[in-house]
């Protein structure tokens, strides 16, 4: 369990990371952004289901 939180935590804080150094070179990721969050819910809620 430890392992998935680890591995969690990172993908959180790249996906942030991500976020943080596009977010202020195109306007297109606030169009893309529910989607990316849509995606990440659904593959949380299937991590969680397995």
């Amino acid at each position: 369990m430890s392992i998935y939180s680890s591995s969690l935590f990172l993908m959180v804080r790249y996906t942030f990371v991500f976020l943080g150094l596009y977010s202020s070179r195109t306007t297109a990721l606030s169009e893309n952004f529910p989607r990316l969050l849509h995606f990440f819910i659904i593959t949380l809620h299937g991590s969680q289901v397995i």
